[in-house]
C-alpha cells in the first residue's frame, strides 16, 4: 500500500505509504520475461478454497453496512476452531470511528457459540478434520469512519469498504494467523485465495464498484482473490480493455469534487499493468478497477483487482498499487510477519515501472530501520518513523546492489511463478533470489531476512 496494505495505506509522505475469473492462470510455460527470464506457468489455485457469499447493505445515511457472511472452508490441516478476523476493529480503525458487531454464528445449519478473544478476533469452538468441509454464517454491523484516510471511510456517498467484513485468517500448511492488528497505518492480513459471490444493494443512483466482475446489478464475482473490496460514489467512469497479455476490462472510477483527470489514470494504470505483466507474469483477471475518493490525497489502498487512490500528483502511487497486484493479491504473504515481501516487492516494481528508482535509492535509512527489513509489524509498530524507510525503501536499495536489474528482475519473475494463489514467506523470497545470486541469502541476512 502506499501509505497503509493491505492491506491493506498510504505512500505517504513523499509516497506515503500502503493495502472475476481468471484469464490467464496455469499451464504449459510462460513468455519469455526479463532477459529471456522463462518460468513454469502459475499452479491452479486450490481447488478446496474458501466460497463466500456476500449480501451487502450500504446505508450512506446511517453511516452503516450492513451484512451477511456465509462460507463453505475445508482445511487442508485439522483444526479445533474456525476464526474470522474483524479487522474493522482494529486499533487504528476504532479511534477513526469504524466499528463492528458480528454473529451470531451458525455452523453446519446449527446456531454455534462464538468468543470474541480481542476485538479483531472471533473464535468458534468446532473441530474440523483435514479435507472435511463446513458451511459458516454470521451477521454483522459495520458503523462507518467518516473521512478517514484508511481503507474503511465515507465521505458523504463516497464510501471506501476494504477489511470490512468477516475473514478467515487461513494459511494453507500452518493454520490461523493469530498475529494482532497493527498500532500503525498498515496490514496485519494473511488469508488465502478464495471465490467471493456479493450481492450489494445501495441507494438508487449511487455508483458501485468492487473487486471481481459485474454479473447482474448489484452482483458481482471474484474468484481466485484474497479479499473483495467495495467503493461507492457519484462517479464518473473510464473503461477501456488492455491487455496483460489476455485482455483485462480497466475502470476508473472519479467521483464529483475529486481533482483526478479520469483518463490520465486509465493511461497511467494500462502502462503500469501491461509492463508489469511482460516482466512478473500474466495479470489473471479479467478486471481492475481504480477508485479514488474524496479523503485520499497522494495515497493508495490496495485489493485483489481493486484500487483506492487519491489524486497522483507524484507520478508514483498507480504503479506501485497496480504492482500489489503481483506481490500481494497473486502471491500473498503474511503481512503482520513479512511486511517487506508485498511493499518492498511493490515499490521496487513500481519504482521500475514509473521510473523512480533512484528516488528510492536517496531515501535515508534510520538506524532504527537498518538491518530490520525482514521485521514484522509488532516491530514498527514501535518505529513508526521509519516503517516506510525500513519497509518500502530499504528493500529497492537492497535490490539494487545485487547489480544485474534484469536479473533482479527475474529472481522476482521466479517467485510469483512458483507461488501464485499461495502464501510466501522469507524462505521463499531467499530461495528465489539464490537462483540468480549465489551471495542473495548472506546479502538479504545482512538486511534482516534471516
Amino acid at each position: 500500500m502506499i501509505r497503509p496494505a493491505a492491506a491493506a495505506l498510504v505512500l505517504a509522505a513523499v509516497l506515503a505509504g500502503c493495502s472475476g475469473g481468471s484469464a490467464a492462470t496455469s499451464g504449459g510455460v510462460q513468455a519469455a520475461g526479463p532477459a529471456g527470464c522463462r518460468t513454469a506457468a502459475y499452479p491452479a489455485p486450490a481447488a478446496d478454497r474458501p466460497r463466500y457469499t456476500l449480501q451487502l447493505t450500504i446505508d450512506p445515511t446511517a453511516h452503516r453496512v450492513q451484512g451477511t457472511v456465509v462460507v463453505a472452508f475445508t482445511p487442508d490441516i485439522a483444526t479445533d476452531r474456525l476464526v474470522f478476523r474483524l479487522w474493522a476493529n482494529g486499533p487504528v480503525q476504532r479511534r477513526e470511528g469504524a466499528d463492528m458487531v458480528a454473529g451470531p454464528v451458525t455452523v453446519d445449519g446449527t446456531r454455534t457459540a462464538s468468543q470474541l478473544t480481542d476485538p479483531t478476533t472471533l473464535v468458534v469452538r468446532r473441530t474440523i478434520a483435514a479435507g472435511a468441509t463446513v458451511h459458516a454464517s454470521l451477521s454483522f454491523r459495520l458503523t462507518l469512519p467518516q473521512r478517514a484516510k484508511d481503507r474503511i471511510s465515507q465521505h458523504g456517498t463516497a464510501i471506501r469498504l476494504g477489511s470490512f467484513f468477516p475473514l478467515l485468517p487461513w494459511q494453507p500448511g500452518l493454520g490461523w494467523a493469530p498475529q494482532p492488528p497493527t498500532l500503525a497505518n498498515g496490514e496485519t492480513s494473511a488469508s488465502p485465495i478464495a471465490d467471493f459471490d456479493a450481492t450489494i444493494h445501495a441507494p438508487p443512483g449511487l455508483g458501485v464498484v468492487a473487486s471481481g466482475v459485474p454479473a447482474g446489478r448489484g452482483h458481482w464475482v471474484a474468484d481466485d482473490v484474497r479479499d473483495f473490496g467495495v467503493a461507492t460514489g457519484d462517479f464518473t467512469y473510464v473503461r477501456r480493455t488492455v491487455h496483460a497479455p489476455g485482455p483485462v476490462r480497466l475502470t476508473v472510477a472519479v467521483p464529483s469534487g475529486v481533482a483526478e483527470q479520469g483518463g490520465q489514470a486509465a493511461d497511467e494504470a494500462q502502462v503500469a499493468i501491461e509492463h508489469l505483466s511482460r516482466l512478473y507474469g500474466p495479470y489473471p483477471w479479467r478486471t481492475l478497477t481504480l477508485a479514488y475518493g474524496p479523503d485520499l490525497n497522494e495515497e493508495g489502498i490496495e485489493y485483489p483487482t481493486i484500487l483506492f487512490e487519491g489524486p497522483d500528483r507524484l507520478g508514483l502511487i498507480t504503479a506501485h498499487e497496480v504492482a500489489h497486484q503481483w506481490f500481494y493479491s497473486l502471491v500473498g504473504n503474511n503481512q503482520a510477519r513479512d511486511p517487506w515481501l508485498d511493499e518492498g516487492f511493490a515499490s521496487f516494481a513500481g519504482a521500475e515501472t514509473s521510473g523512480d528508482l533512484p528516488y528510492f535509492a536517496k531515501v535515508p535509512v534510520p538506524p532504527p530501520a537498518t538491518g530490520q527489513m525482514g521485521a514484522p509489524m509488532s516491530y514498527w509498530d514501535h518505529h513508526q518513523g521509519a516503517y516506510f524507510a525500513g519497509v518500502y525503501a530499504q528493500p529497492v536499495q537492497v535490490l539494487q546492489s545485487f547489480g544485474s536489474q534484469p536479473k533482479v528482475e527475474c529472481a522476482l519473475r521466479r517467485y510469483v511463478a512458483r507461488h501464485a494463489y499461495g502464501i510466501a514467506t522469507d524462505a521463499d523470497a531467499v530461495a528465489a533470489f539464490t537462483t540468480e545470486f549465489p551471495d542473495a541469502r548472506a546479502v538479504l541476512a545482512r538486511a534482516g531476512v534471516r
